[in-house]
């Protein structure tokens, strides 16, 4: 939630989140290039993340949910993968996906070696 703590413009769609909550366990976000995709799922990733939930009040408390939080709010362990940046020209994807993979210490190499 960079945009917020650099005071730059958001539009706030944290209103959604209670009635995402109520929706089933898998939803599919569809929407064209552009259209906030990405920071909207970093919103949902910083807000149920349980190790951003010390900077809750800061990130989101002059938003609408920072008055009403759901019960959810900092109680799961997310792990965000950012495949943006396994893509390239000096290999295969899978060759870079497995790269990037190792490259984290907090991967499991036993899954990444069964990937070859």
């Amino acid at each position: 939630m960079e945009v917020v703590e650099q005071n730059q413009y958001y539009v706030d769609k944290t209103m959604y989140l209670p009635l995402l909550e109520q929706q089933p366990n898998s939803l599919f976000f569809i929407r064209p290039r552009r259209f906030g995709k990405s920071i909207f799922l970093s919103m949902l990733r910083t807000y149920y993340d349980i190790s951003q939930k010390e900077k809750f009040q800061k990130r989101f408390g002059n938003l609408w949910i920072g008055s009403q939080p759901t019960p959810l709010q900092g109680t799961f362990q997310i792990l965000f993968l950012d495949f943006s940046r396994i893509g390239g020209i000096d290999g295969t994807l899978a060759q870079n996906f497995v790269d990037w993979m190792t490259s984290h210490p907090f991967m499991n190499h036993t899954i990444i070696r069964d990937l070859h």
